[in-house]
């Protein structure tokens, strides 16, 4: 210990001598050392550094360190760090072809700054195994000084760095020979392992070694812990009360969407019905004229004393009341199919509300016959009360049902001669029948004939 103050001695009266603005630079092994006493600045290569005495100041740091955290916890730190540190070494080994070429020149670079001499021993690489020895490191000089053999845990840490980066898998760095229990090296077999700081580190805090240190980590990982969680949590609760929100706007919305769906449905509805019932009974209205018109015109058609101007006349009127009777019956097809009753029955209208075709007691058939003069025709026939309406429908119901729905089809369409004929084939099935049906033909009754002739 003299002889070590001896020499600090020496070496600072020299650097007063040299005066406070001097700069010296040297250059060792290609590495660049520059010292600016008038700044107190040590580089290296540019990079700043310091000197410390091993035997003195270093041991005196890395014992009160291990004091305060147990030797465990101070070798397993040392090596975390080691590992941490090899990011800038690694950029230099991958500037060479192989490993074995980038970890020399890595070695010298740490000869020059005093962490010893570094010797790649063996390189197995399919066996992902290396061996690795470093004589005089600052780890173990420390060490044998004190007298303890703690190990050389930032050596250890950047060696299993290397190697990790190498075989491309977690290795760990198991130390063989240590300076500081009098071997001439320190040495360390370096294979991929499971072992890690961390789990090592957990197990330090689940036995009676852990110290205030480990408790301190531990808790203030638990704390870090426990605040993520929280965030997390507070996220969680963020996004579920976003999602609550658009889940109720959007059924708001849907809401609002089905009511306003179901009103237009409903108007709509409303005016389809209103449309039917109005084209129906405008139908009705626009038939029953036109239905007289053209009975008339199909009496007058037989006059064969007219001219045939007339003659002409008549059939131009004819057609015209036809293409006029079609567009009603069209009207009338629409307003029943919108209304989805397109059955034959149903489709048959109504009679108007406005005229009582049958009485609603039982009553007898009393028929009185008008005869044109000039050619014996019954042009005019009137249904005088007293008559039986349910006799007769219940008469028109016994009927074949081809008959019934040709006679139906005939009277819809206000066809004289197809119901006349029509007629002529049911008066052998049931003549008093075929005589009301008759009747009601020459009066062109055309809708007393279909309300009969309705099995409903």
């Amino acid at each position: 210990m003299t002889r070590l103050r001896q020499r600090n001695a020496e070496l600072e009266a020299a650097l007063l001598k040299r005066g406070p603005t001097q700069t010296t630079s040297v250059c060792i092994s290609g590495i660049t050392m520059t010292w600016d006493a008038s700044q107190g600045l040590f580089a290296c290569e540019g990079l700043p550094v310091i000197m410390l005495w091993v035997d003195t100041t270093l041991m005196g740091l890395m014992a009160g360190v291990q004091k305060m955290v147990g030797t465990e916890r101070f070798v397993l730190a040392l090596q975390s760090e080691g590992r941490n540190s090899v990011a800038a070494d690694w950029q230099v080994i991958s500037r060479f072809p192989t490993f074995p070429e980038g970890f020399a020149a890595i070695a010298t670079m740490a000869a020059v700054a005093g962490w010893g001499h570094w010797q790649l021993m063996s390189l197995h690489e399919e066996k992902q195994e290396a061996t690795i020895r470093v004589y005089n490191s600052w780890e173990g000089a420390y060490q044998r000084t004190m007298q303890v053999c703690w190990g050389s845990g930032m050596l250890a840490g950047k060696m299993a760095g290397y190697c990790t980066r190498l075989f491309g898998a977690n290795c760990w760095a198991e130390q063989t020979a240590y300076i500081a229990n009098g071997d001439a090296y320190d040495e360390f077999v370096i294979r991929p392992s499971d072992r890690t700081i961390e789990a090592d580190i957990e197990k330090l805090l689940a036995t009676d070694q852990a110290t205030r240190a480990d408790y301190a980590v531990a808790l203030q990982t638990l704390r870090q812990e426990i605040a993520a969680r929280q965030v997390i949590e507070r996220e969680l609760r963020q996004h579920q009360e976003y999602l609550e929100q658009r889940v109720y706007e959007r059924t708001r919305e849907l809401a609002q969407a089905k009511a306003r769906a179901e009103a237009r449905s409903q108007e709509a509805e409303i005016a389809n019905h209103a449309k039917s019932e109005f084209l129906a009974n405008m139908s009705h209205e626009l038939r029953t004229p036109l239905n007289v018109i053209l009975g008339y015109t199909h009496v007058l058609c037989r006059d064969t004393t007219l001219s045939p101007e007339i003659q002409d006349i008549l059939k131009v009127i004819t057609r015209s009341s036809q293409q006029l009777r079609a567009l009603i019956n069209r009207l009338l097809d629409l307003s029943k199919a919108e209304a989805s009753n397109i059955t034959l029955d149903g489709f048959l209208p109504q009679p108007p509300h406005t005229s009582k075709p049958f009485a609603t007691q039982p009553q007898h058939l009393d028929v009185a016959y008008h005869e044109d003069e000039t050619d014996n025709t019954q042009v005019k026939a009137v249904l005088t009360p007293p008559w039986d309406a349910t006799h007769l429908r219940s008469q028109a119901a016994t009927l074949p049902s081809e008959t019934r729905h040709a006679l139906q089809e005939a009277a819809l369409r206000v066809d004289m001669e197809a119901t006349q004929t029509l007629i002529t084939a049911v008066a052998p099935i049931n003549s008093p029948l075929a005589e009301a049906l008759q009747i009601m033909a020459a009066n062109f009754d055309f809708e007393q004939i279909l309300y009969l002739l309705q099995t409903k």
